[in-house]
């Protein structure tokens, strides 16, 4: 289904989700920046790497589960790597295997505990719990429906 206008109450939302998303973010980026010099996508990245207690994936699987263009993944690792953040290594045709390394991993250390505060001080403390699980099934409801 096309839709030619937004409702007032549509667009409203939507630039009310999309600025939230952005100030909070923005915020919390910059705390992550200010305490570990990590920029949001390097902390984005090594979050995606530490899941399910591993410290590698392959870039494939962090591209899927990023969304990010293949293009815009691969600088972000080539600047990763050459900081030290993490190893590249290649598995055979034009896959890698990307890994964190001790530098990576100490930097996360530090950057978790800043980024819970973060979400919490800009997010969660001004929500109720009904608030909570309302975003909760919004976010699932909008995840579900563009796949």
């Amino acid at each position: 289904m096309k839709k030619e206008d937004l409702t007032q109450s549509e667009m409203n939302a939507w630039r009310g989700f999309r600025r939230m998303g952005e100030v909070i973010a923005s915020r919390i980026g910059r705390e992550i920046t200010q305490k570990t010099g990590l920029s949001s996508a390097d902390f984005t990245i090594l979050m995606q790497l530490s899941m399910d207690g591993g410290n590698h994936q392959r870039q494939c699987d962090i591209q899927t589960f990023l969304e990010w263009d293949k293009t815009r993944l691969s600088h972000q690792l080539s600047r990763m790597e050459t900081r030290g953040l993490i190893e590249k290594k290649s598995e055979g045709g034009n896959s890698s295997f990307i890994s964190m390394t001790d530098k990576g991993r100490l930097l996360l250390s530090v950057a978790q505990p800043v980024h819970q505060n973060g979400v919490y001080e800009h997010f969660a403390k001004w929500l109720s719990e009904e608030d909570l699980e309302a975003m909760i099934r919004i976010t699932d409801i909008l995840r579900n429906s563009s796949k």
